[in-house]
């Protein structure tokens, strides 16, 4: 039976689609992981790709060249996973704008023990709402808030970094009015608050 290109090609359309209509440029990033929708319709285009070129040349010098094909179609598989970070640490991957963080520095090994060891300590049953980069961390809460969205919880995970002044104002003020008890902080960077 011989392979319809066009099933590839139908195939390859989705990840084409949400490619050419996002409008950040981190979609277009080779190197981001919004463009691997692609990555699998375009490895089995390929095949159907070789087949038809293989299918072009003679009956005797078709095998070799399938061999070939195939073999060359391989290391280029395999060098573009190694690109990517599949075998070894890879610098062009990256997480968004930043280098790729594969290990935890001192003072961030640090501070994400204090902030395990502080999280454990919130009641499993509370409300928790917390900033972007902390809700991950109290995440299998069964309350779980955003805080941009919903700041009032029995407990508050804060990164000041991820507030805005007139948020920072907000919880001051509360703590002053004695509805909040602020209960743990880390280098005047995260702040945990209990409601009183």
């Amino acid at each position: 039976m011989r392979p319809d290109p066009a099933t590839a090609l139908w195939t390859l359309s989705f990840g084409l689609a949400f490619t050419a209509l996002g409008t950040g440029s981190n979609l277009h990033n080779l190197y981001l992981h919004y463009t691997v929708f692609s990555f699998p319709a375009m490895a089995a285009a390929a095949v159907f790709g070789l087949h038809n070129l293989v299918e072009r040349l003679e009956p005797a010098r078709r095998a070799p060249a399938l061999a070939g094909f195939a073999a060359a179609l391989s290391c280029a598989a395999l060098l573009a996973g190694d690109r990517f970070g599949a075998f070894s640490d890879s610098q062009a991957f990256l997480s968004g704008n930043a280098p790729l963080i594969r290990e935890l520095g001192e003072a961030a090994s640090e501070r994400y023990t204090w902030l395990a060891a502080a999280v454990a300590t919130i009641p499993a049953d509370a409300s928790v709402s917390a900033t972007d980069s902390l809700g991950p961390h109290v995440s299998t809460r069964l309350r779980l808030y955003h805080f941009r969205d919903q700041p009032d919880a029995d407990w508050l995970v804060i990164l000041e970094s991820e507030t805005t002044r007139d948020q920072r104002h907000w919880l001051r003020g509360r703590v002053r009015q004695g509805e909040l008890e602020q209960v743990a902080r880390h280098a005047k960077q995260i702040t945990i608050y209990r409601r009183r």
